[in-house]
């Protein structure tokens, strides 16, 4: 995290990978910097989603869609920075409750995707699908992947689903190896609620 006070740079890193940062932590950040691939990006936007300060992702793994600085160019990206010479790109999230066989409650946040899908045995899984209330379709499938703009070059494009430009404002649900030859991805509006 860091926070600039002018030009000068106040730093605040994390002691060890199960970090635990307060409000008091991101008062005065005015940027996140992850360092790591596009899996840890996504951690941290959904570990500090009530934050609204702004991430710099810095490559560090191999593809890289999300952290688009090249470790090679941090100073470069750091000076950018400082001058005051970027822009900031806002991207929508998933906000999923999941209920147990004893009906507790899980809450889940999601940069990417949320992933409804078969555990254990391997037979296929039959999935209602209702929006804002009311029924929308029947899979029979491995699952089904409820995802943002940003998530659509992920699992979805490889189960079948199209690529959207990230800044879009839409939800995107494509079934995971449905069992039929008319399953195909369908778009929603970003404040429509599914429930599966």
């Amino acid at each position: 995290l860091i926070q600039t006070k002018g030009k000068k740079v106040k730093s605040f890193v994390p002691e060890n990978r199960d970090y635990d940062i307060s409000e008091e932590h991101l008062k005065d950040v005015d940027c996140v910097i992850v360092l790591g691939g596009d899996g840890t990006l996504l951690q941290a936007a959904a570990d500090l989603a009530d934050s609204h300060v702004p991430f710099l992702g810095i490559n560090l793994g191999t593809l890289g869609f999300l952290t688009e600085v090249n470790k090679n160019d941090i100073e470069t990206a750091l000076g950018r920075i400082l001058e005051g010479d970027y822009e900031i790109e806002k991207r929508m999230m998933l906000v999923g409750l999941s209920y147990d066989a004893q009906g507790e409650k899980d809450n889940t946040r999601a940069l990417n995707d949320i992933v409804i899908s078969r555990c254990g045995s391997l037979k296929i899984v039959k999935l209602k699908v209702y929006v804002n209330g009311q029924f929308l379709c029947e899979y029979s499938a491995d699952g089904v992947i409820v995802t943002t703009p940003t998530g659509s070059t992920g699992y979805s494009l490889s189960a079948g689903g199209p690529i959207v430009e990230p800044n879009a404002q839409l939800l995107m649900m494509t079934p995971i190896c449905s069992h039929t030859l008319g399953a195909r991805s369908i778009i929603l509006s970003a404040d429509d609620v599914i429930e599966i």
